[in-house]
């Protein structure tokens, strides 16, 4: 079965699976509730790839999982005060912007302990969006007050996570 990670890489990708209830790269908050979970930035390709647990977010009825791949990257900044264990980072507010060939996208984390903002921030020349099942991705997620990093880890979709496209979107 296909991974992820091998998806992302293939031409597959970029096959025809209907578009997304939400469209994450045309719609305001499309991503509200969905949480981030890992973030791969490939420099000889220019390429961001952000993996998202779809479980919370009320916009998206289908797919557990979605990634927004951003290609020819010309800038990123994430933004978040240290912390010393795993913590769940759901989306409260995402804005993407498309203006004379250049994709943008805010993703605001909510806030830390602290007060102060989280976001994830990028731009690039085009960008992707893939919504898709892992099995087990339907289960409520893991306890990240009392699970072990073990439990967590397998609790959650990763890049070597067998996957199933169900939509996906370009711009």
């Amino acid at each position: 079965m296909l991974t992820i990670s091998d998806y992302l890489y293939s031409s597959k990708r970029l096959d025809s699976h209907g578009a997304p209830d939400a469209d994450a790269l045309r719609e305001q908050d499309a991503l509200r509730d969905a949480a981030i979970l890992d973030i791969r930035f490939d420099t000889t390709l220019l390429t961001l790839w952000i993996l998202f647990d779809c479980r919370g977010t009320l916009f998206m009825r289908d797919g557990n999982v979605a990634v927004i791949v951003a290609n020819n990257v010309t800038s990123l900044e994430w933004q978040a005060p240290p912390r010393d264990s795993r913590w769940w980072r759901p989306v409260v507010v995402s804005s993407p912007n498309f203006e004379l060939q250049q994709f943008s996208m805010q993703l605001g984390i909510g806030y830390s302990n602290e007060g102060k903002a989280q976001f994830l921030r990028f731009s690039s020349s085009s960008a992707e969006f893939h919504v898709g099942d892992i099995a087990g991705g339907d289960a409520a997620p893991p306890d990240f007050a009392d699970d072990s990093d073990e439990v967590i880890r397998a609790g959650l979709a990763s890049w070597d996570s067998p996957f199933t496209p169900i939509h996906s979107s370009t711009i």
